[in-house]
């Protein structure tokens, strides 16, 4: 079972599915020509708990053990090469199953931005800009229901996602 009641009535929970999964010791280095279009998994390499192995570090999916109600986080230090004009953008969201379009219930997208007017001096050409992206949602799921955390960019953009724990992704079973 995922949570115990002790004799005096407490409730534990030490086997509830949770985990917490970061970058690793390398940047993710992503050249977005195709992100407009087609989104990609944010990988993650390192697992400091996956309590029941419900997060695959190889697929980067976390997959539902019990039907129940989750809450996931990521916090993420993203960054992108400065465009000469315009804007380079990027938007981070949790998605459920294997659609590229089913954003899950109760998230919502995180965008970050970098925006270059004509003549403005907000950094050179080919500085990264980079911003803190957080976000958290509480989804419903059924068991064997999964959720992966996926990124869409605009074209052209080279996008860095901060290796280490600035990086950071994790989930568990609210009940």
């Amino acid at each position: 079972s995922v949570t115990d009641v002790t004799a005096s009535g407490n409730i534990i929970a030490t086997n509830r599915p949770r985990f917490f999964v970061y970058r690793g010791n390398s940047e993710l280095i992503l050249n977005a020509s195709n992100l407009a279009t087609v989104a990609e998994t944010v990988d993650f390499t390192t697992a400091v708990y996956n309590v029941g192995s419900a997060f695959d570090l190889n697929t980067e999916r976390f997959t539902a053990p019990v039907t129940g109600l989750y809450r996931f986080d990521f916090s993420l230090l993203v960054g992108f090469t400065v465009p000469s004009s315009g804007v380079n953008w990027a938007s981070f969201q949790l998605m459920k199953g294997t659609s590229t379009s089913a954003i899950a219930d109760g998230s919502h997208r995180s965008y970050h931005e970098a925006y270059r007017g004509s003549g403005s001096s907000a950094g050179n050409v080919g500085d990264y800009s980079f911003k803190r992206v957080v976000n958290s949602a509480t989804v419903s799921l059924t068991q064997n229901e999964t959720i992966r955390l996926k990124v869409h960019a605009s074209n052209s953009v080279n996008l860095r996602i901060h290796s280490g724990n600035q990086s950071s992704f994790s989930g568990y079973l609210i009940g």
